[in-house]
């Protein structure tokens, strides 16, 4: 049961059995696997068979024959919880078992001044923008079906001539962090974890890598203008996880777009509605990501 790498060394493992004799043949006992090392205490519960190096997912009925048996137990629990077991039946993660963390970008990294800056550029509100802009070509701008030259070319419904150059410069310039982003990504990276990026974004994601580097925390792997798919369509989630080898369940979106998350959710994966920084980093906190 227990590992000889390095990771455990130094730690006093305590193993407390809680037998049930009306469990399944198949099933024969609960472990608590209590773990101390220098500066904490990290415990893992465990359901096993006889086979080896198999581990059982929980029926509802053995999580609450094994709370029967804790509340009996004559042993005083301490700081000894079984919250392991707990998070198997919540379907959180494994302890020591991470998700693949995949980020949005616009407005969920990076600011999208497409919102006020073109609006304003352009001088029209953006509801007005909405209705005489063409909004099929922005669409196959962003999954690479047209060049940035047809994109200015039939921007607007009545294909109007306009500075389009100049409003690709602005964008450009407007690209910046927003406020506490890239502190969390420093923090997300440095305690190890592989993140990725699935954007709904056309070429000018490469302008967006010059100046802020974001390569540095995520990878930029799925760029719709270059898979020719964009959330929510199942096919954008299915392309994650096969290029990445991973079941649904492993993965974790954060975006901006509530379409997207339930897209993903539908998918079968794990979402989080990007609010704030100080949101993000709570709910990130609560999944295991970060320390407490």
């Amino acid at each position: 049961l227990f590992s000889s790498s390095k990771a455990n060394a130094g730690r006093v493992p305590l193993a407390h059995k809680l037998c049930s004799p009306d469990l399944d043949s198949d099933l024969f006992c609960f472990f608590k696997l209590s773990f101390r090392p220098a500066s904490s205490l990290q415990t893992r519960t465990l359901l096993f068979s006889h086979r080896p190096a198999f581990l059982v997912k929980p029926k509802a009925r053995y999580c609450r024959r094994a709370e029967r048996l804790e509340a009996r137990s004559s042993k005083p629990a301490g700081k000894s919880l079984w919250c392991g077991f707990e998070s198997l039946q919540m379907g959180q993660d494994t302890p020591g078992k991470r998700k693949t963390l995949i980020w949005d970008v616009m407005s969920t990294l990076v600011y999208d001044p497409f919102f006020v800056e073109v609006p304003e550029y352009l001088g029209m509100p953006l509801k007005q923008l909405y209705k005489e802009k063409d909004p099929q070509i922005w669409s196959d701008f962003e999954m690479g079906r047209c060049t940035q030259e047809d994109l200015l070319e039939n921007f607007f419904l009545d294909r109007r001539e306009f500075d389009g150059d100049g409003m690709v410069g602005m964008i450009n310039n407007r690209y910046e962090w927003l406020p506490g982003m890239e502190e969390l990504m420093k923090e997300l990276s440095a305690e190890g974890h592989k993140m990725h990026i699935l954007s709904n974004y056309p070429v000018w994601w490469s302008t967006i890598e010059d100046k802020l580097h974001l390569s540095r925390y995520a990878t930029w792997s799925f760029v719709s203008c270059e898979t020719g798919v964009r959330k929510p369509d199942p096919k954008a989630f299915d392309i994650v996880e096969a290029r990445l080898s991973v079941e649904p369940s492993e993965c974790l979106l954060v975006d901006d777009s509530p379409p997207n998350v339930q897209g993903a959710r539908e998918q079968g994966w794990d979402a989080i509605l990007f609010k704030s920084s100080e949101d993000t980093r709570e709910q990130l906190r609560q999944r295991g990501f970060l320390r407490a």
